[in-house]
């Protein structure tokens, strides 16, 4: 276990990155919601609702850099396990996760 430290450790690291990302698209999605039902709210409803929304949004923003650096520490310990020849086979794995993390980048909430 000791000789694949670097692998184990970025397959967990982007595990949570994509699970911290998870929780943003749904930080932005629930921001969303509440600034769209907004609209038809009275006056008062409005601006609170619509404060609600921007912590919503703004949390969002906080879990989505925090997954970024989850993630790119994830692909420093992929790349540092690679110079070291570290005899893993499943280091596919942390790989494909890294592809998919990039593709959840471009989705929309």
């Amino acid at each position: 276990m000791k000789t694949r430290a670097f692998c184990f450790a970025s397959l967990v690291l982007v595990v949570f990155a994509l699970c911290v990302d998870l929780g943003a698209k749904s930080q932005f999605s629930q921001g969303n919601s509440l600034r769209a039902h907004s609209v038809t709210a009275s006056p008062e409803q409005r601006q609170q609702m619509r404060s609600e929304a921007a912590a919503f949004v703004t949390r969002g923003v906080v879990f989505g850099l925090f997954g970024l650096c989850l993630a790119v520490s994830s692909l420093v310990c992929l790349v540092v396990s690679f110079r070291r020849h570290e005899p893993a086979w499943w280091r596919s794995v942390p790989v494909a996760l890294l592809a998919v993390y990039l593709l959840l980048q471009f989705t929309l909430v």
